[in-house]
């Protein structure tokens, strides 16, 4: 049994191991504008998901601006 709620959280690398042996993945909705959505169909998921760290936006805004890509 976990002594805190953070024992039973993923790693640093994203991948979790609960004491059950089952491995956890935590999968995010992330509403993209179009030239966005293009991006990644040129460029992949990673790419997108890099340029999302790099360029942070708020992705709880939905009326946000679209990321320079």
């Amino acid at each position: 049994m976990p002594s805190s709620p953070s024992d039973s959280l993923p790693d640093q690398d994203g991948k979790g191991s609960p004491e059950n042996g089952t491995h956890v993945s935590v999968v995010w909705l992330v509403p993209l504008h179009g030239t966005e959505a293009q991006y990644v169909a040129r460029n992949g998921w990673p790419a997108c998901e890099s340029e999302l760290t790099r360029q942070d936006p708020d992705l709880f805004d939905l009326e946000r601006p679209s990321m320079n890509l």
